[in-house]
């Protein structure tokens, strides 16, 4: 963490005490953050990295989950068989399962179509 310099001393740069962490860009922050703790008994977690002093607990969602980045949680993967439809894209650590209404279509953009033909996307809507 940037520790601000007394008496028109430069600043300087200490390193952030245990069970805390600084992710700034060249650490120009003047404070460090407490580590996330990694609650074991959560089901749907494994521990991905432990916090260290450039960077906060990491966590990932056990297999068969994705990670929501808005929501900062884990959900269930769709799976596609159980809405009716067929897996374009299957779910991946950040993505949940992409779900498109024929076998055989890709997802583009979160759209579903037909693979390519001479150069194109076909339209599945």
């Amino acid at each position: 963490m940037l520790q601000p310099g007394l008496d028109s001393q430069p600043d300087s740069c200490v390193p952030c005490p245990a069970g805390t962490f600084n992710d700034q860009p060249g650490h120009r922050q003047q404070d460090c953050k407490r580590c996330m703790v990694f609650d074991e008994e959560n089901p749907y977690y494994t521990l991905g990295e432990e916090c260290t002093r450039f960077h906060d607990t990491r966590v990932r969602c056990v297999k068969g989950f994705y990670f929501d980045r808005a929501e900062e949680d884990c959900f269930l993967c769709t799976d596609c068989r159980n809405e009716g439809m067929f897996t374009a894209q299957p779910c991946s650590r950040d993505q949940n399962t992409k779900c498109c209404s024929h076998p055989g279509m890709v997802a583009v953009g979160g759209a579903c179509h037909f693979p390519q033909k001479k150069g194109h996307l076909i339209d599945g809507s």
